[in-house]
């Protein structure tokens, strides 16, 4: 069972997932950038936040404005807002969406959750860099209908 905090509207809208490794090549840290600065404005971005580059990509996104977010958590909801969230939450262009809502932690267990999560519901998935050891890669071949991917390493 999912746990949702505030405007379940985004979830109605089409969605564009996105994930990252978290273990990455320097050469991806500029296309994901470039890529967030230019996302049009009204679009509805779907992700876990939790690698770095994933953060950094919000923390554009939401300096950028215009946007929507949905955070998708592998662990139990905040109690409270993070600070740098909360304009975005306060206008109603967040989400926060918990696919592990009794989980203290995120393990890879409820890693697995919530990117299954992200992939299933986004309309279109963007791997910001991925190489062929990572967790992520069964997800890149599973959704390939809907993929494109920015960065890609097979070592």
């Amino acid at each position: 069972m999912h746990k949702y905090l505030d405007n379940q509207k985004h979830l109605n809208a089409y969605k564009l997932g996105f994930l990252c490794s978290s273990r990455v090549s320097n050469r991806a840290i500029f296309p994901c950038c470039d890529w967030a600065t230019t996302l049009p404005s009204g679009r509805v971005l779907m992700s876990g936040f939790h690698s770095p580059i994933e953060r950094d990509v919000l923390q554009l996104l939401l300096g950028k404005g215009g946007h929507s977010v949905i955070v998708v958590l592998a662990c139990k909801p905040y109690a409270t807002i993070p600070a740098e969230w909360q304009s975005a939450y306060d206008e109603g262009r967040m989400l926060i969406v918990s696919t592990s809502p009794e989980a203290s932690r995120v393990s890879k267990p409820t890693a697995d959750l919530r990117n299954d999560y992200i992939s299933q519901q986004a309309g279109h998935l963007l791997f910001g860099y991925i190489h062929e050891d990572s967790s992520l890669w069964e997800y890149y071949r599973k959704y390939q209908n809907k993929v494109e991917l920015l960065q890609h390493s097979n070592k």
